[in-house]
């Protein structure tokens, strides 16, 4: 973990240890490089030596000549970065655990934050629940010198190569796989029913020294088609089944560790599968970006089948989205229905893959003082904006999810779960030539990434929610309406169709008790 303080008169400590006044000084969170190595070449090469840097790293360098900071993230956001300003100095760690106990003073509630985590389960772009605290975006270096931070972008890593042979993915993959390999120990994955971890399977058994391993965690009696298709491959399965009746307590423990406030389900299952390979091996890979790289998944398959919406006339489009966000506030109408169909360009449409709590409903659970918050935030609108004009569609769904989901919930939710027990993860599909290779191949439409215990779960934390949401101190201190927690919860109870809305409200609440309140 990366931790330090930039201090007026551009002193500089890392990891509580004060640096040396001259010289070139640095930290890494990675694999591929040493503080020592990253310093030599930035001797060499300056702020450039980041582009000689493969695999998941974040870094922080001290050049005590120019008196200046530098932080970088990697391409993909694989490893997390964070910083802060504070009374004058400048925070940064690895994850916002390592800067709350700088802080002078209690941290605040960042209520964009809230409407995020409702909308999508995760925080958007440099939103990380707190309002003094923010995070590297993926590919992002900031250079804080004078008091001043200033940023830029690396290139973005979805651009697709030139044209290449079919077979160049392949080759690219399996020079991936050999590169994070370590020496000839057997291989172990975070097993899922994906396109990507069966990929990702065959190749390292089909190049690696002995049997793969593979580890799942699965509800109580699923799992059966899991276990079959890591065992075509010869690989030993382990899989860690979870009795319902434990789900809610493994659920509030998996939740409490989190310094983010961060609603993914599957959050839980990935912690066992984690802790049970780290007691095999400190090393284990995934598949995560797998789906983003060749395309494939259930989200991209509706979009390619389902066609483009009618589009209106340019300048009508202003005047449709008023209309729509003008009715919104008085529930679903014949009228709001068909302005939203004029406006569901393919940015709006896939977008509304990734929203699990709609927007009529986050406004309504917002309090009064609190709802300002959620119209300033419109995180649909920022995610639609982003999702571009320029290029095909798999292209643009590509990029969108390499910008958003794919750091900010799936290699999120690996990385947390992974760092909880001290396993180190590699991603051989987020290897720069992998996914230059992936963007000039032809891809398939129409693959699934299988049933998500997601749902399941959500559902099965019920009984968390006496003790939470019927007394919640978000509803207390002023964020969220009480009225309309109430109301979502006996919704929910009655017909079990909210489990995603009721599982971020829970996330949120044990979040907000734990960090902001210390209780």
């Amino acid at each position: 973990m990366i931790r330090g303080v930039v201090a007026p008169g551009a002193s500089a400590a890392f990891d509580g240890k004060e640096l040396p006044r001259s010289g070139v000084h640095a930290a890494v969170d990675g694999w591929l490089a040493d503080g020592e190595d990253l310093a030599r070449r930035y001797e060499e090469r300056g702020e450039r030596c980041f582009e000689d840097l493969r695999g998941a790293f974040a870094a922080a360098i001290w050049d005590a000549r120019e008196r200046k900071l530098v932080l970088a993230r990697d391409l993909f956001g694989t490893k997390a970065l964070h910083h802060a300003s504070d009374h004058g100095r400048f925070l940064f760690a690895s994850e916002p655990s390592g800067i709350l106990g700088e802080l002078r003073g209690k941290p605040h509630v960042d209520p964009v934050s809230i409407d995020d985590v409702l909308a999508f389960g995760w925080t958007e772009r440099r939103r990380t629940g707190y309002e003094e605290i923010e995070r590297l975006l993926p590919g992002e270096i900031a250079v804080f010198r004078e008091g001043r931070l200033e940023r830029r972008l690396r290139p973005d890593p979805s651009r697709t190569a030139a044209p290449r042979p079919g077979d160049a993915l392949v080759r690219s993959l399996e020079h991936a796989v050999k590169d994070h390999l370590d020496g000839g120990a057997p291989p172990a994955v975070l097993f899922g029913l994906d396109q990507g971890s069966v990929v990702l399977t065959e190749t390292l058994a089909r190049i690696a020294r002995g049997p793969v391993r593979t580890y799942t965690a699965v509800l109580e009696g699923g799992g059966s088609t899991i276990r079959a298709a890591a065992e075509r491959f010869g690989a030993r399965h382990e899989e860690i089944a979870v009795p319902t009746k434990d789900l809610p307590r493994m659920a509030e423990e998996a939740l409490a560790s989190l310094d983010e406030p961060f609603a993914d389900p599957e959050f839980v299952l990935h912690r066992l599968a984690s802790r049970a390979a780290r007691e095999d091996a400190p090393v284990c890979f995934s598949s995560d970006g797998g789906a983003q790289v060749l395309a494939f998944g259930e989200r991209y398959a509706w979009m390619r089948t389902t066609g483009s919406a009618p589009r209106p006339p340019s300048a009508l489009v202003p005047l449709y989205r008023w209309l729509a966000g003008a009715l919104s506030s008085v529930g679903s109408t014949p009228l709001r229905t068909r302005l939203a169909t004029r406006i569901a360009y393919e940015e709006q449409r896939y977008v509304s893959t990734l929203v699990s709590t709609e927007s009529v409903l986050r406004r309504r659970l917002f309090s009064k003082d609190a709802v300002a918050a959620h119209r300033r935030n419109a995180g649909e609108r920022e995610l639609a904006d982003d999702f571009g004009l320029a290029g095909d569609l798999d292209a643009r769904m590509r990029r969108h999810d390499f910008r958003h989901a794919l750091p900010n919930r799936i290699l999120a939710r690996t990385r947390r779960a992974a760092e909880a027990c001290g396993l180190e993860v590699r991603f051989p599909f987020l290897d720069p030539e992998v996914v230059a290779e992936a963007g000039s191949s032809p891809l398939s439409g129409g693959a699934s990434e299988g049933l998500s215990a997601a749902d399941r779960i959500a559902t099965l934390v019920l009984p968390l929610v006496d003790g939470y949401l019927v007394e919640s101190r978000l509803a207390a201190d002023g964020w969220l309406a009480r009225r309309a927690i109430a109301a979502v919860l006996r919704e929910h109870r009655r017909r079990p169709e909210l489990g995603r809305t009721v599982f971020a409200l829970l996330a949120l609440e044990i979040w907000y008790r734990k960090r902001i309140l210390g209780i």
